[in-house]
Order: C-alpha cells, then structure tokens, then sequence
C-alpha cells in the first residue's frame, strides 16, 4: 500500500533585490523556485508535466497566475495556484510526509530468484520465481504470468520493453511486453545475467567460457571465448564492454576488439564493475581490495579494506559505496564474522567506513543510492542476548549516519540481497529462494548518479547510456 499522505506546504512570494535583477536573462519574465523534503516529486505546471523533478527552477515564466502540482508517481501531493510576477522569483517549499522504514508489503505467493526484481519504465514489476517470470503492476496487483518449468533468475528490460531473463536450465529467454514468448536460446551450459547496449545489443556470458553478444532478435553477433567462465558484462557510454573473468579486467569494443586488460596485482577474484561519470572502472576482489582503472586501462588506484570486497555503486558526487565482510573460517573459524561499509572519494580516500554496526557479520549486498542521497545495503547483526542472527535492511545519509534500519527476517544475511527502488519510494529487495520485501523510503526512485545500484538502473540493464 501506498504510504504517502498529503502533504503540509507553504509558498511565498519573493522580492528579487537589485543584484538578482542583474542576473535575470529576461527582464519581462518571472522564474518559481520549487522545494521539496524529500526531493524528488514530479513537477506539473500549468497541468502539464515538465521534466523537472524537485528541487529545481522553472524558468521564463510569463507573468500572471499559474497552477503547480507536485506528484509521486500516480498520487498529487501538493498543488497551488500562484501569481508570477515580472523579475521576481515565486518559491514553493512543500513537505512531503512518509512513513519511512516499515516493511509495508510482501511477495509471498511464489517463491522468488530474480536477484533484484525490474521495474520497467512504466512501474511493472517483473519478478523470477520458481515457475517463471511474473509481472505487477505499479501498485503491485497481477498484470501477466509467462510460466515455465524452471526457476527464473534476474530479469533484465530492454528499451523496447522486452524482458531478458535466464531460466535454471540455462535458457535465455526474450519476453514481450504483453507476456508473450519472443525467443530463446537454449544453453546447457548456462547464461549469466545479461546487459543491453544502447543499440539494444544483449551481451551475455555462458558456462561455456564465451562472451556472445546478440542482436534483439536473439541472432548471434559475435563470439569470444575466454579461459575462464567471464561473469555478466556492464557497458560504458561509449559500448564499452568490460569483463570479469577470474582475476582479469577485460575491456572490449562493441565489434569485439580487446581494448586492454588488467590483472589484479595478487591475483585475487574480480567482482562485476561500475563505472564512473569520467569512464574511471572501479571494482572489488577478494584480495581485501578496491580498484580504480583508468579508461585506458591503467591503475589509477586501490584502497584496501577489511575484507572481501563486493559490488560497488557511485553517488552523484562521485563518492565509490562498496561492502566488504570477512570470516577467517581456516585460522580461526571461532571468530564472528565482520561486515563493512565504506565510502571513498574519486581519488581514493576514505571519508567514512567501517563495520555496519558494532554486531555486523556478514554485508555482501551491493548498496543501493536513493533519490534523496539516502546509501542502503542490507546485512545481519549477531544478537547476544538470543543467540539469532538477523537480516536488516540499513538506510545511511551521505555523511555515514545510520538513519533507520529495518529487519527484514531471523537467520543470516550471508548471501547478496540486491536493491531496486521504485518511483514512489518503494524499495524492494529479496535473496535468492526467499521473499521480496517491500519497504517505504523517502526515496523517489533512484539517485542521478553514474552508478547508482547493481546493474546501474532499474530495469538491470548493466548499461552506463541508460
């Protein structure tokens, strides 16, 4: 359900003074400052909708009397009537109430694998589940059921609204919009989770030690076989695919020419990349390090941490998110796991990080950067007085404080548990055989980053255009 009410507001008129006045481009125009806590709400003027979001600025008004609203996703959640006048700035600071850190819905009618679910560009929800892919609404009622045999892993949206997902068998399926079957590949040897390029070239690693990329129409483009298994690609802006193949960064063009490649320097297991807004490709190993490459392939630099480290995400200021956790299970297999969480700036400096709370002990999630800057992972606490261990959802400001967690169920949060956030605050977020939490945030979609979740965005394309 949905948890946003309407929502306290207050607008004022304000009086440029003479040095606003000189800055104004257009003296016979008028400008509206709107605000909103939290960000992110959808600007209507004049009954139409912009392409602004709050906070923002709208620009050259023509004086007299207009009408704002404010909305989240479906629900108006402020609206007013204002008069503009000539060289004077209208402001409209509004408060949006939500409930914030409650698990508000579950998915509990089949079991779930999609490991995060999609969320299309309209709001459908696209689920894998152990009898296929399932589609929601945006408001979380049935729209369509593609039914199959086996287990239905990561679904992926392509632009078209095609959606890609890997079935348990190994088949890579191609569904449309409506449900109905496209195409597919079957594979015994097993897919990874796709990526799409901006041309809608899908890019897919298998078992079988290739990297194939094809066309929408499910042909075979090309082929590059690797010595190891190469994990899901991403893609930069430019359709440059990188690779993971063991201890090895590849990096190759669209027509399949090898770029360059990198080799951690100790040899340690490379994690899926991310990229930054400069091409700058930083990555995890499990030699306790985190990695940032050039785009031409050199090692800019690495900063180790405390433990294995996992997927990374990038904020909008460039500031690198990564989890990291440990369990000396040889030496000293008595010893609580640790969990961790750091930020580093674009040169590699810490600027906050640590264990998650004093009782972490296990954070192998990829966080996930709200509208509002708001940084989550999901990870477990060891509680001493029961004994139990429990899985929390954590929601983190910017500056490193923990502003609420929420516990999602007992027993360990050792497993990855990937985070989608929809365009009405709603985060969902689920293990694989496990439910799909929902939980009301302050965060109206996903941040405008270059990186801001696992699979960059929500449809999980893997693609830095989209």
């Amino acid at each position: 359900m949905r948890r946003i009410s309407r929502l306290v507001f207050a607008f004022v008129l304000i009086m440029c003074s003479s040095a606003c006045e000189d800055e104004l481009s257009d003296g016979d125009k008028g400008y509206i400052s709107i605000s909103s806590t939290p960000p992110g709400a959808y600007v209507y003027f004049d009954d139409s909708l912009t392409n602004m979001r709050t906070n923002c600025i709208l620009e050259d008004i023509e004086p007299g009397s207009h009408s704002v609203g404010l909305y989240v996703v479906d629900s108006c959640v402020w609206f007013g009537v204002l008069n503009v006048s000539t060289g004077d700035t209208a402001v409209i600071n509004a408060t949006i109430e939500v409930e914030e850190g409650e698990v508000t819905w579950e998915y509990r009618n089949l079991t779930v694998y999609s490991n995060p679910i999609a969320i299309g560009e309209d709001g459908t929800l696209y689920i894998g589940t152990t009898l296929g892919l399932y589609a929601l609404n945006s408001n979380r009622t049935p729209k369509w059921e593609f039914k199959i045999s086996e287990k239905a892993y990561t679904p992926v949206v392509g632009s078209d609204g095609t959606v890609y997902f890997v079935a348990e068998d190994g088949t890579l399926y191609a569904v449309n919009a409506n449900g109905d079957l496209k195409w597919k590949i079957v594979n015994t040897d097993g897919f990874s989770t796709p990526a799409i390029g901006s041309n809608g070239t899908i890019y897919v690693g298998s078992s079988d030690k290739n990297l194939y990329a094809l066309s929408p129409e499910g042909e075979v483009i090309w082929q590059r076989e690797f010595e190891i298994t190469p994990g899901s690609p991403v893609i930069d802006r430019d359709g440059t695919l990188y690779v993971t193949p063991g201890r090895w960064v590849f990096a190759i063009s669209p027509d399949n020419r090898i770029k360059w490649i990198f080799e951690t320097p100790t040899g340690g297991g490379v994690k899926i990349p991310t990229i930054g807004s400069d091409g700058t490709v930083y990555f995890g190993s499990n030699d306790f390090y985190l990695y940032a490459l050039s785009p031409d392939g050199f090692l800019k630099w690495s900063y180790r941490t405390n433990g294995w480290v996992h997927n990374t995400v990038v904020g909008s200021d460039g500031t690198i998110y990564v989890t990291a956790d440990f369990y000396d299970y040889e030496d000293n297999p008595e010893e609580a796991p640790a969990g961790y969480i750091y930020a580093i700036d674009p040169a590699g400096n810490l600027k906050w990080g640590g264990m998650v709370t004093p009782y972490c002990i296990w954070s192998r999630s990829s966080p996930a950067i709200g509208f509002d800057g708001t940084v989550y992972i999901v990870a477990s606490e060891y509680n001493h007085s029961t004994y139990l261990e429990n899985a929390y959802l954590y929601a983190f400001t910017e500056d490193g404080e923990l502003n609420w967690k929420v516990k999602l169920h007992s027993g360990y949060a050792d497993v990855a548990y990937h985070i989608a956030i929809g365009a009405d605050g709603m985060l969902y977020t689920c293990k694989s055989n496990s439910i799909l939490y929902g939980i009301q945030t302050t965060s109206f979609g996903l941040a405008d980053s270059p990186w801001p979740k696992y699979a960059h965005d929500n449809q999980n394309t893997g693609c830095a255009c989209n």
